[in-house]
């Protein structure tokens, strides 16, 4: 029996260090898969509007179905079925199709979106005030389009037109260059905070904002060829417009095609950003090289004034086919260059 005993204790001992010694770790992806779990329903769910729900799980705010996400006015923010509620993360599924404004405003504690990249954000408002260095997580690479007048309009443009003036956050696509692609090539310069999730170069804090897949970013030149201004200098930059925008520039769109968007200011003396400088002045711009063509003539879409939108389309005042010369006595606050191409015969 003492025998018998001491085989089982020691048979009991092995196991022991089996079970602590040599067990096999648990693996990187079942410990993910554990941490998306969802958490029970905290708050909700809620009908947010027709065919769109939303529920907070742990401190998660999930938005699914199939449908838009309504406007709120920026005064009546407390109507949010979610308004209130302990929120850090905000996760779109797919199936939802526009984000509204204000949806998401004024939610200091999230710090993190997840968001399909078939999905447009309404305009700058829909996340104003989430946290400053939040991580945006764009999953896909397909995009929707719609036209606005004449011109498309995708989802893609709609989140570089929100994520464009936040460079704090960290943008990042799921696991494919390509879909990095389409939101590194949309806008000029590139969009300097954009990674794709097994990319673990740190791009953010590369002083020369160089990246392997896309080298150095790059961006249109203008200039002043007269009546510049002793110590002002011009400065010029491709950019994705919102939708309200575009809408804009589509009443002045005419029979032209929609090109690209761009926006000036300059700098004075005292380092200072103006849109304004003395006196009238001609500008100069190059054209992006994907849009010259032979005998392509092009107009701007000029807004001169942005507290009225005051607006202008002016012609070309060279005949080089790669640059357009125009004469103003206000910086254009934004553009947009359009074209249309000659009949052939």
């Amino acid at each position: 029996m003492k025998k018998l005993w001491k085989k089982l204790s020691i048979l009991a001992l092995a196991a022991a260090l089996l079970t602590t010694t040599f067990s096999l770790p648990v693996c990187a992806e079942e410990t993910k898969k554990s941490e998306l779990k969802e958490a029970p329903i905290s708050a909700g769910p809620w009908n947010v509007a027709e065919g769109v729900t939303a529920w907070v799980a742990g401190d998660i705010l999930y938005v699914d179905g199939n449908g838009a996400v309504p406007d709120y006015a920026a005064d009546a923010l407390q109507t949010r079925p979610w308004n209130g509620q302990f929120i850090t993360s905000v996760w779109i599924r797919d199936g939802i199709t526009e984000i509204g404004a204000n949806a998401f405003a004024k939610l200091g504690g999230v710090s993190v979106v997840r968001i399909p990249s078939t999905v447009f954000i309404k305009d700058a408002s829909s996340f104003a005030g989430i946290a400053g260095k939040a991580d945006i997580r764009i999953s896909g690479k397909t995009v929707e389009t719609k036209m606005i007048g004449g011109i498309p309009y995708t989802s893609a443009m709609s989140i570089i037109s929100w994520v464009q003036n936040q460079p704090d956050f960290c943008v990042r696509t799921d696991f494919d260059k390509e879909a990095k692609k389409l939101f590194m090539t949309q806008t000029y310069p590139y969009l300097r905070n954009v990674g794709y999730s097994v990319d673990d170069r740190a791009y953010m804090q590369n002083p020369l904002h160089q990246d392997p897949d896309f080298g150095f970013p790059s961006a249109p030149i203008a200039r002043w060829t007269t009546g510049a201004s002793k110590g002002y200098t011009l400065k010029c930059e491709k950019y994705v417009p919102g939708e309200n925008t575009v809408i804009h520039f589509s009443n002045f769109l005419g029979d032209n095609t929609y090109g690209a968007a761009f926006r000036m200011w300059a700098v004075n003396p005292s380092a200072k950003k103006v849109n304004e400088t003395p006196g009238t002045c001609t500008y100069q711009m190059d054209i992006p090289a994907d849009l010259v063509a032979a005998g392509r003539t092009f107009k701007l879409i000029a807004v001169v004034d942005n507290k009225t939108a005051e607006t202008i389309v002016l012609d070309n005042l060279d005949a080089n086919d790669a640059t357009f010369t125009f004469q103003s006595d206000k910086i254009p606050y934004q553009c947009a260059l359009v074209y249309k191409d000659a009949v052939v015969q």
